[in-house]
């Protein structure tokens, strides 16, 4: 990615001041949901969603309820709040009574600052509905969330080789769907 491209996102980044933010600050909450929903929009997407909005209501509350409790910075309340948003899907899949498969490929991680339309035109969700739901996961904890190994491992609670595992599989699959498959034969089934 070029340097340019970089500091460009870099520069429209707003930092939240986490403090305001515990206090219930609409402002900086407002803040916080614009830096971090469209990440969390393709990380839920891509995980086999079907109503991402509900599933980022959900999140929204959850955060709001928890932040008097959160101490750390802002990386921390990253992590907290994909956290949620993995647990939220977890929840809303299970109340459906059914649990879909999907998978991610860590491989080419982009830079974390990218949107998901910057890192997805809808070929890397085909692909990751496709894969086993722990590697669809990991993928897009990687690629959307722009999360290390080790924070994926302790977000999910699985050791961190466990992850690195996860991810090459299903890197390994998703370049193997992309060379048998044409393009439009890549969207999932409804």
């Amino acid at each position: 990615m070029p340097e340019a491209a970089m500091s460009t996102d870099d520069a429209q980044r707003e930092s939240v001041d986490i403090d305001r933010l515990r206090t219930g600050d609409p402002d900086e909450f407002g803040r916080w949901v614009r830096h971090v929903g469209p990440a969390l929009r393709g990380f839920l997407r891509a995980s086999g969603v079907a109503d991402v909005d509900d599933i980022l209501q959900d999140v929204w509350l959850r955060l709001v309820r928890s932040l008097s409790r959160f101490d750390g910075d802002e990386d921390g309340l990253r992590r907290l709040t994909f956290t949620i948003a993995y647990r939220s899907r977890a929840d809303a899949l299970r109340a459906l009574g059914r649990r879909r498969e999907v998978a991610f490929d860590p491989a080419e991680l982009p830079h974390p600052t990218l949107s998901p339309e910057d890192i997805d035109d809808g070929t890397v969700t085909a692909l990751l509905r496709r894969l086993p739901e722990q590697q669809a996961l990991v993928i897009g904890l990687r690629v959307f969330g722009g999360f290390a190994a080790t924070e994926v491992s302790d977000m999910l609670g699985i050791p961190d080789a466990t992850v690195r595992s996860l991810a090459h599989r299903g890197l390994k699959a998703m370049a193997r769907l992309l060379e048998q498959q044409s393009p439009s034969s890549l969207e999932a089934p409804s």
